[in-house]
C-alpha cells in the first residue's frame, strides 16, 4: 500500500520561539523540521503513557470495589 505523502505547512512563530527552535537545532546538530518532528513524537509519547496511567488507575480504582 502507497504511503500518504505529507504535505508541508506554514506556522507563525513569535521571533522568541523562532530563537529556541533555532538554538535547540544548533545544539542537537538537527534542522529545524527534524526538531519539532521528535518533539511532537516526544510529547505523543508522553500523552501515551498519561492516558496508560490513567487507564490502570482506573482499573486498580474498579477492582477495589
Amino acid at each position: 500500500m502507497a504511503e500518504k505523502k505529507e504535505k508541508p505547512i506554514s506556522v507563525r512563530l513569535s521571533s522568541k520561539s523562532m530563537a529556541r527552535l533555532n538554538r535547540l537545532a544548533i545544539e542537537l546538530d538537527m534542522n529545524r523540521t527534524s526538531v519539532i518532528q521528535e518533539a511532537l513524537k516526544a510529547l505523543e509519547r508522553i500523552y501515551d503513557g498519561q492516558k496508560q496511567s490513567a487507564a490502570s488507575e482506573q482499573l486498580e480504582q474498579t477492582s477495589r470495589a
